[in-house]
């Protein structure tokens, strides 16, 4: 994996682990993208919110 992905944010590195490449600034979805790979999308943010969520709280 990148290394320029890694030191971004630790959100965006969670994502990037999954498979879900951001950019910085703005990200879109569009007819491009499947129902399944925006609820795939979300899904990936809730765990990546939930482990940081919880690597904080200890």
């Amino acid at each position: 994996m990148c290394q320029a992905v890694l030191q971004d944010s630790p959100f965006q590195a969670g994502m990037a682990r999954r498979g879900i490449l951001l950019r910085r600034d703005v990200n879109f979805s569009s007819a491009a993208h499947t129902p399944e790979q925006i609820d795939y999308t979300i899904e990936m943010a809730g765990e990546v919110v939930e482990s940081l969520r919880a690597a904080t709280a200890s």
